[in-house]
């Protein structure tokens, strides 16, 4: 009834794993779950050779070094290649997912839970959702990535990703390894697995992807989980491929028009918007900031998200520059005629 975790520093390798299984006494094999991975540790980890090897009385788990933290928000991991024909994706195996509803990352620390859109802005958690989310018993902490949607009056969440599982960050795992975490979830409506295919090789994913418009996320099998926001994934939509050479005033106008524009990661965004050589009614422009591209280094968006960061910022001594920052959201409103659009200070339309 135990749930242990045995992690290899390697790709995976059945014929390995299956001969480490058969080491083991009959009453523990069925207990045990392998984890393959090449990066080495990514939580508490007590090293093999002080349990066999070398043997060591009272080993003490080591603790590698974190670059995120349950309650403090990192930015959602989004395409970085935006494609209309399956043909130009590389060799890999694939999930793929419908990317529909609000982007929502979800953080939890035993009781405590937060929520940040795509813009890092703290948002409110549906409280169904809410109670979902507290009544998981194991894990208390984790960081889920997903899609926030409402079908017939009641919220529903889509989980893609899960960057924190337990005490360990998995941002350094491959989509295989975190989807293996994902599904030990003891997950009940209204959270749920977000509908995806999995194809082992890149000949059946291009197969699947010609019977379809999109838009669809195309995440790998070996991509990681970047914490600034730009993952090795592929946004597909069978639409007109972008002109590069057009002006950033008509792709930002044809993005917004065709219904992509939503699609495209917040950085994205806002690289096209700085680009702008004019401003027009109902599409959104790159706002002045006292920070030099938008966003600033770190920052503290509610009092719940403080703690972790000062531990994430003074674990050794180091000057840290501050800059107040007006409560609220930052957004410029449009109106043209009648119709009226919100956009955030990244473009994303919240008019709702």
């Amino acid at each position: 009834g135990s749930d242990l975790d045995v992690l290899f520093h390697a790709s995976r390798n059945k014929v390995y794993g299956s001969k480490f299984l058969e080491s083991l006494p009959e009453d523990l094999r069925d207990s045990v779950e392998l984890v393959f991975e090449p990066s080495g540790p990514n939580g508490p980890y007590i090293p093999a050779y002080e349990l066999w090897a070398m043997p060591v009385e009272n080993p003490k788990p080591l603790e590698p070094k974190y670059r995120i933290h349950p309650m403090a928000p990192i930015k959602p991991a989004f395409p970085r290649y935006l494609i209309d024909d399956p043909r130009d994706i590389l060799e890999d195996s694939y999930f793929v997912v419908e990317p529909k509803g609000l982007r929502l990352m979800i953080h939890r620390r035993e009781a405590q839970l937060i929520g940040f859109d795509e813009d890092l802005e703290e948002i409110d958690i549906p409280d169904k959702i809410a109670e979902a989310l507290l009544a998981i018993e194991d894990p208390r902490s984790f960081i889920f990535d997903g899609f926030l949607t409402k079908e017939g009056g009641k919220h529903l969440y889509h989980l893609i990703d899960l960057p924190w599982w337990r005490e360990s960050e998995h941002i350094s795992q491959s989509a295989l390894e975190r989807r293996h975490f994902i599904n030990k979830l003891p997950l009940k409506d209204p959270i749920r697995i977000a509908a995806a295919s999995y194809f082992s090789n890149r000949r059946d994913a291009i197969d699947f992807l010609e019977e379809e418009d999109g838009p669809y996320y195309l995440i790998p099998g070996v991509a990681g989980y970047p914490i600034d926001g730009t993952a090795n994934w592929y946004l597909y939509n069978r639409a007109e491929s972008l002109q590069l050479a057009e002006p950033a005033d008509a792709q930002i106008k044809e993005l917004v028009d065709s219904g992509k524009w939503e699609s495209m990661s917040a950085d994205a965004r806002f690289r096209l918007m700085t680009k702008r050589k004019q401003v027009e009614a109902l599409y959104p422009y790159a706002q002045l900031k006292t920070s030099k591209k938008g966003y600033s280094e770190k920052e503290v968006f509610g009092l719940e998200s403080v703690e972790s960061l000062a531990e994430d910022l003074f674990k050794v001594a180091t000057k840290q520059a501050v800059e107040s920052k007006i409560d609220g959201f930052r957004v410029q409103l449009h109106k043209d005629g009648d119709e009226a659009r919100i956009f955030t200070d990244s473009g994303h339309d919240i008019t709702k």
